[in-house]
């Protein structure tokens, strides 16, 4: 036979996805990817062998999978005030990149959305996309977004934590949310209640980390430290790399 497949597989590098060509004769691949931290013209080279299982050669060798836990639930909590215009159109564009990369890497991932914003007269926070396995679903509420009021400073992220934590979370799976703004959060919450201690313990409580991503260039003490209080970590500005990277870092 002279089958090819295509694989889709993370190279010892951990952070680029290679396509490679499999040929069903000799069992053997070649896969060629680029490291994006570095040199551009720098490049990865790996060689690994499939074995001859004795079943269909004409089969989809698949993609791999590292969820080994039962999948992955990726929730997104972005923040949408009038000083995040300018950043919607490009939270929109970095957060399918992200889909895509995750997508190819976990197989068994579902995606969420919920946005956030103020008390009276915006909204404290609103489900925009339930957990779904179908992307299509949160990229039809990361398209609903819209920047507008947002009050003072200060944002109800809690409350936009609270309603992630509370999604409806398969069992087993691993737990990320990616919060996205540009603001401290109330603390105390108005709508919730909650502070910073309450939050992290509801997030600690469902098995949850959370990804702290700061828009506009912003410095927020209180993302670190809902991010390092959860296991998580920091991206200090919107980039679907880096992003992508945190989550399966974790």
């Amino acid at each position: 036979m002279n089958d090819s497949y295509f694989l889709q597989f993370i190279v010892p590098s951990g952070q680029d996805i290679a396509l490679t060509t499999y040929n069903a004769d000799d069992g053997h691949a070649d896969a060629e990817a680029r490291d994006s931290d570095v040199d551009p013209e720098k490049t990865l080279t790996a060689v690994f062998t499939v074995p001859d299982t004795g079943t269909d050669d004409s089969q989809d060798a698949g993609v791999m999978d590292c969820a080994s836990v039962g999948g992955l639930d990726l929730v997104f909590v972005v923040d949408t005030p009038g000083s995040m215009g300018g950043e919607v159109d490009n939270i929109r564009t970095n957060a399918a990149t992200i889909i895509n990369n995750v997508q190819a890497t976990v197989t068994n991932t579902h995606f969420g959305l919920v946005s956030f914003q103020d008390v009276s007269p915006s909204y404290p926070a609103r489900l925009d996309a339930p957990l779904s396995a179908d992307p299509a679903s949160f990229i039809t509420g990361l398209n609903r977004l819209y920047a507008y009021g947002g009050g003072d400073y200060p944002e109800t992220v809690y409350a936009g934590l609270d309603m992630a934590v509370n999604i409806g979370f398969r069992p087993t799976t691993k737990r990320v949310i990616v919060l996205i703004g540009d603001a401290s959060p109330k603390d105390p919450d108005p709508h919730t209640g909650q502070k910073m201690a309450d939050i992290v313990a509801a997030v600690n409580g469902q098995n949850a980390t959370v990804v702290a991503v700061m828009a506009r260039g912003a410095y927020l003490p209180a993302f670190n430290t809902l991010a390092t209080d959860t296991g998580g970590s920091v991206v200090p500005t919107i980039n679907a790399i880096h992003t992508t990277d945190a989550i399966m870092d974790l």
